[in-house]
């Protein structure tokens, strides 16, 4: 690109291109670097903002697991005193396997490998003859409460897309040695992130009738009192185990800080890398850059010119670099959160400006370092080198 202008701008500009330069070698180590950097400190964003603010907003204060059927009405009891009905949520779970789709035996060669954890071993499934409250459909409708023809199955979308299932279907489950055959009456989208009670298969009411199942609730509200209501039921049922979200998002969180700040000094060293291979490159061309700089001088160009023009071509680098950086993190973070993770990607400048931000400080410090050392010689001793006196 030729810029008509100030002369330092047009030196500035000229310098990424003339013979030798090192352009694309700085460009591309410290891209690369910057390019990881970044990465990782949107996908530690996205994660950490999940966490943080998402989940503590939707999920239960606890999880009790292994009620059994007598115990139910005081459980109900106890947790609509303790927090309100409106906080309960409560639902039979048993386990079961899914062995056959419309006659035919599912094999795991016939189902998508995200969704083959599905057909591997047993999944949760309850029964319902309402819909349950949080429940999105996407295809089909929910039976009527009072429904008692062929056993129904709602399942999820995501599943019956990677087994090839659709409305009308039919699946056989073996559920405490017997198999149950249910016809696919909807499909439903699951939010597992939002914590609440989701199970891969609900199921029409009769079609599990008198199964020996035990009861799965999670409770909200007010911590103090959901902490209350642990501690009584627990007390009163031993069988009944009490979960606490909130120790389970901590101990995430915990988790993910470990792994972001292991991952973050590899990053760090790939920058560093991408630092040597700056300074190398600096260095290389160091000798060219001084007789450059004396030959300007000899034919009047005055040291604030020629510092600036240099100055500049470091800039531009530095900048074309941060930009590098920003982009092609971005697009990384976006693609790991998306089609890794399966969260929504969320962009924030503090990160990206962060690195980006390092990566111009690093490119323009070493970069005005060679400017200094090009300045700092004497036009006569250059001369009376290049001239072998």
């Amino acid at each position: 690109v030729r810029v008509p202008g100030r002369p330092a701008l047009r030196l500035g500009v000229a310098g990424l291109r003339r013979p030798g330069a090192p352009t694309a070698e700085i460009a591309a180590a410290l891209g690369a670097g910057l390019m990881v950097l970044t990465a990782l400190a949107l996908v530690q964003d996205n994660l950490t903002r999940l966490i943080d603010r998402s989940l503590p907003a939707r999920a239960p204060q606890y999880f009790f697991l292994d009620i059994q059927p007598d115990q139910v009405p005081v459980f109900d009891r106890l947790a609509a005193e303790a927090v309100g009905p409106e906080n309960l949520a409560r639902m039979p779970t048993l386990r079961g396997r899914i062995r056959a789709l419309n006659g035919q035996v599912i094999d795991e060669a016939d189902v998508v490998e995200r969704e083959r954890w599905a057909i591997r071993g047993e999944v949760g499934m309850s029964w319902s003859a309402e819909m349950p409250e949080g429940t999105r459909l996407t295809e089909g409708s929910w039976w009527p409460a009072d429904y008692a023809g062929l056993p129904l199955v709602s399942i999820d979308d995501e599943l019956a897309r990677g087994m090839g299932a659709k409305i009308g279907d039919r699946l056989d489950v073996l559920v405490l040695g017997r198999t149950i055959t249910v016809e696919i009456a909807n499909l439903r989208r699951i939010e597992w992130l939002d914590l609440s009670l989701n199970f891969v298969m609900v199921l029409s009411p009769g079609a599990l009738a008198g199964a020996p199942a035990t009861h799965i609730a999670t409770v909200s509200g007010d911590p103090a009192a959901a902490e209350g209501l642990m501690v009584e039921v627990t007390d009163r049922f031993p069988n009944v185990s009490a979960v606490s979200v909130g120790d389970a998002v901590r101990q995430a969180g915990a988790l993910i800080e470990g792994v972001a700040g292991a991952v973050r000094i590899t990053a760090i060293a790939v920058l560093a890398a991408g630092a040597l291979v700056l300074a190398a490159a600096v260095l290389a061309a160091q000798s060219k850059r001084r007789f450059d700089a004396v030959m300007m001088k000899v034919v009047g160009a005055s040291r604030r010119t020629i510092a600036a023009g240099l100055a500049i071509e470091f800039l531009i680098v530095a900048v074309v670099v941060g930009l590098i950086g920003a982009a092609g993190g971005t697009l990384a973070a976006w693609a790991i959160t998306r089609w890794l993770l399966e969260i929504d990607f969320a962009f924030s400048v503090l990160p990206v400006a962060a690195s980006a931000l390092a990566g111009i400080g690093l490119a323009l410090a070493v970069g005005l370092a060679a400017v200094a050392g090009a300045l700092r010689v004497p036009p006569a001793r250059i001369l009376r080198e290049r001239a072998g006196l």
